[in-house]
């Protein structure tokens, strides 16, 4: 599996990306998320792209993901949602264009070079 959802809190929710992901897997988690109970008491999000070698996301895919988000965000508007991207270039610009296509949602949304500093940020 590419793309794993753990739990680490009822308040925070951890997607690791690893090794190849595509469009479509990444909609398919997106909708998983939506349809969780959990999601209600969810405060934080880290998407930990920091172990993707290959992506094959088009903006299209991207542009879907933001159509979800969109729901997603009006059944919880109180999300901290932080990207964390490494140095491969296909990810950083996905994270980025997803970021710039989703500022209209009421999620707080950063991007990190470490999880570390996304920790970090979810405490401020």
């Amino acid at each position: 599996m590419t793309i794993e959802h753990l739990w680490e809190t009822k308040r925070l929710l951890v997607i690791r990306y690893t090794e190849f992901v595509s469009g479509r897997e990444l909609l398919n988690s997106a909708l998983k998320i939506s349809g969780d109970s959990r999601l209600d008491d969810l405060h934080y999000i880290l998407s930990d792209w920091a172990s993707v070698k290959k992506t094959k996301v088009c903006p299209d895919d991207v542009e879907e993901l933001v159509a979800y988000i969109s729901a997603i965000s009006r059944a919880n508007s109180h999300i901290k949602n932080a990207s964390v991207t490494k140095d491969n270039e296909e990810a950083q610009s996905m994270v980025a264009l997803y970021h710039h296509l989703a500022e209209k949602t009421p999620w707080k949304m950063k991007y990190f070079k470490s999880v570390q500093e996304a920790r970090e940020w979810f405490e401020e």
